[in-house]
């Protein structure tokens, strides 16, 4: 058994795992259901991983680089492009979900620090409060981070937020719009 990709995306992971068999290769998504139960473990375990038999590494690596270079794509089909190079391979970057997640890490272990060392001189507990504020202080830039920067091109390397196709208020209207036609 051979990994031809990681995602940190679930979904992916199924369509990615579904275009291999519908092309004759066996192939399974593993961590499906161990990951999925907290973001943090898909982050300790390194997400969900495709892989396939190892004669099919090959060819199943060739469908999975067509498939996100864009020429399995239909069409009609409305491709994200970038706002920069207007390329169309974008991915979820998982590098801010990375930074939240050693941010969360890191503050418990400076409190922990300061908790254990209660006879610093005051100038030293200043400077592990001063440390703990920043962290603390950043987090929120982390976490907006996380929102904002969610899509980035593979061929610039650009990153950028998509904007909903519909809001929910759009998509009530047309649920309401379709009752009243049947």
């Amino acid at each position: 058994m051979r990994r031809v990709h990681t995602t940190f995306d679930l979904l992916e992971g199924h369509i990615l795992a579904g275009l291999l068999r519908d092309n004759g290769i066996e192939a399974w998504l593993f961590d499906a259901d161990f990951v999925r139960q907290d973001w943090f473990k898909s982050l300790a375990y390194g997400g969900y991983r495709v892989v396939v038999r190892d004669a099919d590494l090959l060819e199943a690596r060739t469908l999975v680089a067509s498939y996100f270079d864009g020429s399995l794509a239909l069409p009609a089909e409305d491709a994200a492009a970038c706002p920069r190079c207007a390329h169309t391979s974008a991915y979820d970057d998982p590098q801010p979900r990375r930074n939240v997640f050693i941010a969360m890490i890191v503050l418990p272990i400076v409190e922990f620090v300061a908790l254990l060392r209660l006879k610093l001189a005051p100038v030293g507990m200043l400077a592990v409060f001063a440390a703990q504020f920043f962290l603390y202080a950043t987090l929120p830039w982390l976490i907006l981070r996380y929102f904002k920067w969610r899509q980035r091109c593979r061929n610039c390397g650009h990153r950028w937020r998509l904007a909903p196709a519909q809001s929910h208020a759009e998509l009530a209207r047309l649920a309401q719009a379709g009752d009243a036609v049947q």
